[in-house]
């Protein structure tokens, strides 16, 4: 049995500023890894969303 899709999670400002400072502080691999991992917990893997949200 398939589980029901998340609401998507809601964020402060502050909050995505601070997921943008990770990513920024990360190298190439990890902010790779890191992305998609916040995309799909914030934005239920909808990279347009997650673009506009986080830039």
């Amino acid at each position: 049995m398939l589980d029901p899709p998340e609401e998507p999670k809601s964020l402060t400002r502050s909050q995505i500023e601070d997921l943008q400072l990770a990513a920024s502080k990360m190298n190439g691999v990890e902010r790779r890894g890191f992305q998609p991992e916040i995309t799909l917990k914030y934005s239920q893997g909808k990279a347009s969303l997650a673009q506009t949200v986080f830039g």
